[in-house]
């Protein structure tokens, strides 16, 4: 994800199942969200 930021997305929401990660939702600079799981 620091790579997805450093390119100009925002992060809106990580997604989380118990203790685990599950996916992460930004949004690119157009402003068009996307899941990255």
């Amino acid at each position: 994800m620091p790579e997805l930021v450093a390119a100009g997305t925002t992060l809106v929401r990580e997604e989380w199942y118990d203790d685990a990660l599950g996916h992460v939702v930004p949004q690119d600079p157009e402003p068009k969200e996307f899941c990255v799981e």
